[in-house]
């Protein structure tokens, strides 16, 4: 049987990083509350006992304005502190695998998190490229890692040079 874990949802095993990225709140629904991956393990025996073949976690690296649920990435190559780091991370997939169950980690490399928006007053939010349309990051820490850091490469109006054809927009 594959599990399926929200992190961040699932187990508090080490309170002391529960605010690493600044947003932990467990009585609001859309900041985070301290599940990590020291949880996960803490809880290896109960899922065991359930008959877990295999857990499948919720994305790892690091992501935008410290959201709980990993699919709004900042840092592909980060871990996020607020689940613990990279060697709670690794010391929970070896005990796992010591019970002889498999970590399946998420990963979605379609999108990351909306870190950027409009410059100009008065085209709040993009539809179609104004000229006067100026992106920019909504804060400037913190920043996507390279190659996401350049607005000329990770921009949100794709490769369309003319919104009036339906081909192109599509």
């Amino acid at each position: 049987m594959v599990y399926q874990i929200l992190t961040d949802r699932f187990w508090d095993g080490d309170p002391a990083n529960n605010n690493a990225e600044g947003s932990f709140d467990p009585a609001t629904g859309n900041r985070t509350h301290g599940g990590d991956f020291a949880g996960l393990t803490a809880r290896l025996d109960y899922l065991e006992g359930l008959g877990v073949g295999a857990i499948w976690i919720s994305p790892v690296y690091l992501n935008a304005y410290g959201e709980y649920h990993g699919y709004a990435a900042r840092d592909f190559y980060g871990i996020s502190s607020q689940f613990g780091g990279l060697s709670e991370l690794q010391s929970f997939v070896q005990a796992a695998h010591q019970r002889g169950i498999y970590v399946v980690i998420d990963l979605v490399l379609n999108h990351m998190g909306d870190m950027i928006d409009s410059g100009t007053a008065n085209y709040p939010a993009y539809d179609a490229p104004p000229s006067p349309y100026v992106l920019r990051f909504r804060n400037l820490s913190p920043r996507p890692a390279a190659p996401f850091n350049n607005l000329s490469w990770y921009h949100n109006n794709g490769n369309i040079g003319n919104f009036s054809d339906p081909e192109q927009i599509l």
